[in-house]
């Protein structure tokens, strides 16, 4: 996927953006170098052993073309990218060898306006790269034009601050059920993680562009005192929706602006293990503390490093899920939190509808019912808990006759209704309805 939408004035000066890591085999090396550097100690293992290098390395302008690959899919976008203005001063400080991960990065050094083009301006970039051990192996400089902020962006409040669902968050009681309960149901969960900084630990189920995370409290600390108070007041259940973002900074201004008086930004990681090396899953999260929604809970959520969390290798369920495709709200007056709704995602986004309310945003809506109207939508299910609360979570699948099958293989009732949904009750999903839809 690109990279998020940013335009001229909202890359920050002096900040490092991470740009994701690139793997060099020799197969690959060996084929960039046969078509355009076809040097020996390249392309043939007797040459290249026999050379200064004692072995196959990689190109300069391999590794310069991998840089740019993952500048254009995790950096650049195609609505704001306008070109290159030039690379200086590449170094390649030591050889890259088959097997060799570069992790790498780009700082905004300089920004100009160009007095050519009122509606592009110029970034100065220096690029790093290091290797797995941690050793530099490339730096460059290099300048690009980018697109400048269109007059009239963003009045809405929120085109760039809030995107859709990016995740949902289940809270748990026990990680360790929560994990064999959700396996049940067919879908393939990621090895735990831990965040160091928050104090809790999950299990994510990826999908191609969302995902849906368990989440359990492990360490008792300040940053997940709401969590233990929902689950001990409450108990388990659907606690937030994160909205995808094109940066943490940019919604934290939109709500700000919005009168939603944002928790200042929080930066955090996690370990992840790709192809039996352990990473850092890195983000940027705006939690809204103080002024809180009263029927599901909000945050934004910017992925510093999505290359370590949307992987196609792990988006295969055997339950043939394809995406999270929106949520579900009991509640008495479901226009209850149809201000507040109207703050986090904009105007244009939330709309009444046949006595619901609704918000759509990025695919993925949300939709405020009555009990006696989800009884009726969703017959033979029984909802987590008595009283408002956000009661089911909605999947696409491939073949909802197919998960209908899985289901009944694992002992696992369900409901189908007669447009073919196939609906699982709470109490065999910690504490949430699951529906699964054609999709």
């Amino acid at each position: 996927m690109p990279g998020p939408l940013r335009y001229w004035e909202d890359l920050e000066l002096g900040r490092v953006y991470p740009i994701g890591v690139h793997d060099f085999t020799e197969e690959a090396i060996v084929a960039f170098a046969t078509r355009f550097d076809p040097q020996g100690f390249h392309i043939d293992r007797a040459a290249a052993e026999a050379s200064m290098f004692g072995g196959i390395i990689a190109s300069g302008w391999h590794i310069c073309s991998a840089m740019m690959r993952l500048l254009v899919d995790n950096f650049g976008h195609p609505e704001t990218s306008m070109g290159g203005a030039g690379l200086h001063d590449i170094r390649w400080h030591l050889p890259v060898r088959p097997g060799d991960r570069l992790t790498a990065s780009v700082k905004i050094v300089e920004k100009k306006p160009l007095s050519s083009r009122a509606d592009v301006g110029l970034v100065f970039k220096n690029y790093e790269a290091f290797n797995q051990r941690g050793e530099l192996a490339l730096t460059m400089q290099g300048r690009e034009f980018i697109r400048r902020k269109p007059a009239g962006a963003g009045e809405d409040g929120m085109a760039q601050a809030v995107k859709g669902i990016d995740h949902a968050v289940v809270v748990v009681d026990d990680i360790d059920q929560a994990e064999r309960a959700w396996k049940r149901l067919g879908f393939a969960l990621q090895p735990r993680g831990f965040h160091t900084r928050l104090g809790t630990a999950n299990h994510l189920m990826i999908f191609a562009d969302n995902y849906f995370e368990l989440l359990g409290v492990v360490e008792p600390n300040e940053f997940n005192a709401e969590r233990r108070s929902m689950l001990k007041n409450k108990g388990e259940g659907l606690a937030n929706a994160a909205l995808r973002t094109d940066g943490a900074d940019i919604a934290h201004k939109a709500w700000t602006e919005a009168g939603l008086q944002p928790d200042a930004v929080l930066d955090f990681d996690r370990e992840v293990e790709i192809s039996g090396r352990k990473e850092r899953a890195a983000f940027r999260t705006v939690r809204l503390g103080t002024r809180r929604a009263k029927l599901l809970g909000y945050f934004v959520c910017e992925h510093r490093t999505p290359q370590f969390v949307y992987r196609p290798e792990w988006a295969r369920h055997p339950n043939g899920v394809k995406a999270l495709a929106g949520a579900v709200v009991i509640a008495e007056d479901p226009f209850l939190d149809e201000d507040y709704v109207t703050r986090v995602f904009g105007a244009s986004s939330v709309k009444r509808e046949d006595g619901d309310l609704l918000v759509e945003s990025g695919g993925t809506p949300i939709r405020f019912m009555t009990r006696a109207r989800f009884e009726a939508r969703h017959p033979g299910v029984t909802p987590g808990r008595g009283g408002d609360h956000p009661a089911l979570l909605r999947f696409a699948v491939a073949d909802p006759m197919a998960t209908a099958a899985l289901l009944s293989a694992k002992g696992l009732a369900y409901a189908r209704p007669a447009d073919g949904r196939v609906i699982v009750s709470a109490k065999d999903a910690t504490g949430v309805c699951v529906e699964f839809v054609k999709g």
